[in-house]
Parts: structure tokens; C-alpha cells; sequence
């Protein structure tokens, strides 16, 4: 027997329960080929189950549990492995070799024996996790050489009818915008009121409104502050997907950050404040429109590798600091751990309390005097 492969059995029992809880079944889905993944609420997805013939989606995902479900067939569903078995017609031992090469980023490598030192202190088990982590991410997930193709070139047409849209505001008084929109401007005014955002915000992060897809439109900027996407927010409550993401084939969202380029102009700030990472779109429009413009939004309460680069390069460039200000719920409790990890080793990590109120769960939800509370 080769003693680097023999594990025993307690080991293997917390490897599978690191792997079961730390490994994205989203990420498994996707590596395994399922389609047409949006999210539909925070840590709630919808996917197109390739196991029958489906054009609209019916492959639910609870990123928080981590499993799925297709309600139409019921073939696909459970967690991580289940999904791995199924999807390559498979056991559960090679389902577990296919997700511990492919994800390792995600789980610690275990020592060679058990036997080969102490347990350590439970401080220690944290670091040595810590440090496995970060060196997995060079070896097996390189940051992408790719980028995101700028839309003024890659879809002039789409780019076009995008600077007319958002142009239209620019055209109208703002007691107009408030009182008497046109029905191209209404849902912005909406928009504005359900969010607590000036007439001034709207205009300076370029929303504008697709009556085709009845969904307001939020662009997405690469590094230089070209449009590399478009994300469409739902205009009608009713209407489940809240946010609806290009394909990935459009526009990987895991090499851009939100308003990332803007952050970069204000490094002066970030010297002087650190750089505040948010999840959503809302969040970083209300700490902007406060005057917090070291702020920028990851888009998910997790971070990609090429995001993790542009991150660390940044603050190190500015000797400074993050403010982790995700979400206080499971799903953003969750990211603000993992990403503690991920990065503590780099750069130094500030999370960001929040206060004892029921009603604040986001950083949108946080008064002007609450956020000069925590920040000053």
C-alpha cells in the first residue's frame, strides 16, 4: 500500500464533509457542462437541467445549502457529489476523484500521515488551512489570461442603443424625473424611490431602461472603463429573477469587479480609508452617493481568483487595507469567512460590524450616520 494514498477512515470523513460544504455546487454544475445559470435571488439560482428537453429553466439551486433540484424530472438533484455521479454516470469514488482534482482550491490538502506530528492548536489548524489554500490558487486556478471583449466592439449595435438609452435621462429636468417622467424614464424614478437614490446617482452610474426586456440596465466596465455587459434588474416585482446576468459566453463576470475602475481613480482614498468590497449593485450605489467612493461590489458574497489578483495588487499598491461589507445573512457570513481566509495572508482584512438591528441585513440598509459610525 502507498502510505501518501492511505487515508484513514476519520479523515476521510472530513474530507468529504469539507468538500460537501466548501465546494460551490455551482461551480460543479458549470464545470459540468449545465447551461443558462442565473441568479434569481440572493444565493438562489435556476438552470436549464440537461437530462430532458427544457426551455425554461428547472434546475433549482440553493447556493446556501449547497444542492439542486430539477422540479420537472427530479433525475438531478441533491448535493455536490450526487450531482457528479449523475451528471458523468459514475460511483460515488470516482464522483469524489473528479471534484477533488477539479476543486482543490477549495479543501485543504491533508498531512501524509496522522501520526506524523501533534494535533495542533485549533489557531494553527486555521493557518496551515489558510496557507494550503492560498498556494493551491496558483497551481490549480490560474488567473485567466482572457478578458471580457468591450461591447463597442464586439456588439457596436448593442453599445449603441445603450449610450441612447442612458442618454435620455441626461435630456430631462430632474423635477421632471421625479414628477412627470416619460414611461423610458419611470422605472429609474422607481428605482430611485425603492432605493433612496439621488436624481444625480441614477445619471452617474449610466442606468437606463429596456422596455423590450422590461428590466433596468446596469453596465458593466472593465478596468479601462470600457462596457464589457450588461446586467438587467427586474422592473416588475413579480417577477422571480431579480437579476439577470449575460451568458457567460457574453461576459465572465469573474474578471470584472463593479465599478472597479472608478476605485482605481480614487486610490487616494483607498490609502487613506482601505477598500470597501460590498456584494450588490445597490449597495455600493447607496455608499457612493454617501460619499464612500473607495467602495466597490463583487456581484456574489464570494470572490473569483482574477478578482482576489485585482484586489490584492490594488491595496498593496496602496499599503492598505480591505472593509469586508458583505451581506448579514447565512450566504454573506459564509463569503465573509471564506474570503477572510483567502486573503488574510495577503493583505490585511477589516469585516465590518453590523449593528443590532433586525432591519439592517445590508449595507444599503445602513443610515448615513450609521455608516460614518463604522467607517470614522
Amino acid at each position: 500500500m502507498n502510505p501518501t494514498k492511505w487515508k484513514p477512515k476519520e479523515e476521510l470523513m472530513d474530507e468529504k464533509n469539507e468538500m460537501k460544504k466548501n465546494i460551490p455546487i455551482v461551480e460543479v454544475l458549470k464545470s459540468l457542462g449545465v447551461s443558462g445559470i442565473v441568479e434569481t435571488s440572493p444565493g438562489r439560482f435556476k438552470a436549464l437541467c440537461p437530462l430532458h428537453e427544457d426551455h425554461s429553466p428547472s434546475l433549482h439551486i440553493d447556493a446556501e445549502k449547497n444542492v439542486c433540484n430539477c422540479v420537472v424530472c427530479g433525475k438531478l438533484k441533491g448535493d455536490i457529489f450526487s450531482v457528479a455521479m449523475t451528471l458523468k454516470k459514475t460511483g460515488f469514488g470516482e464522483a469524489v476523484k473528479y471534484l477533488r482534482k477539479n476543486f482543490s482550491a477549495y479543501i485543504s490538502s491533508p498531512s501524509a500521515s496522522p501520526a506524523s506530528s501533534p494535533k495542533p492548536p485549533a489557531i494553527e489548524q486555521v493557518a496551515n488551512h489558510v496557507r494550503t489554500e492560498i498556494s493551491s490558487l496558483g497551481v490549480v486556478s490560474p488567473v485567466r489570461k482572457e478578458e471580457n471583449a468591450p461591447l463597442a466592439a464586439a456588439q457596436p449595435k448593442l453599445y449603441g442603443a445603450i449610450k441612447d438609452r442612458s442618454s435620455k435621462i441626461h435630456k430631462i429636468p430632474e423635477e421632471e424625473f421625479w414628477n412627470n417622467p416619460p414611461p423610458l424614464i419611470a422605472p429609474l424614478r422607481n428605482l430611485a424611490r425603492e432605493k433612496g437614490l439621488t436624481f444625480e446617482t441614477v445619471k452617474y452610474f449610466g442606468l437606463s431602461y429596456s422596455q423590450q426586456e422590461n428590466r433596468v440596465q446596469i453596465p458593466i466596465y472593465n478596468d479601462q472603463g470600457e462596457i464589457v455587459g450588461l446586467v438587467g434588474r427586474r422592473n416588475n416585482p413579480e417577477d422571480e429573477i431579480k437579476y439577470k446576468f449575460p451568458q457567460e459566453r457574453f461576459l465572465r463576470k469573474g474578471l470584472e469587479i463593479y465599478w472597479f475602475h472608478e476605485a482605481l481613480k480614487n486610490q487616494g482614498l483607498i490609502k487613506k480609508h482601505g477598500l470597501t468590497l460590498v456584494e450588490g449593485f445597490s449597495d455600493l450605489w447607496k455608499l457612493w452617493q454617501n460619499g464612500y467612493k473607495n467602495t466597490v461590489a463583487l456581484m456574489w458574497n464570494r470572490t473569483a481568483p482574477d478578482q482576489e489578483r485585482k484586489i490584492v495588487e490594488l491595496v498593496k499598491e496602496c499599503k492598505s487595507w480591505i472593509n469586508l461589507f458583505l451581506d448579514n445573512n447565512e450566504a454573506g457570513r459564509l463569503g465573509q469567512v471564506e474570503i477572510t481566509e483567502r486573503l488574510i495572508t495577503k493583505i490585511p482584512v477589516r469585516v465590518i460590524p453590523y449593528p443590532e438591528d433586525p432591519q439592517v441585513t445590508e449595507p444599503e440598509h445602513f443610515s448615513g450616520a450609521q455608516l460614518k459610525a463604522v467607517f470614522n
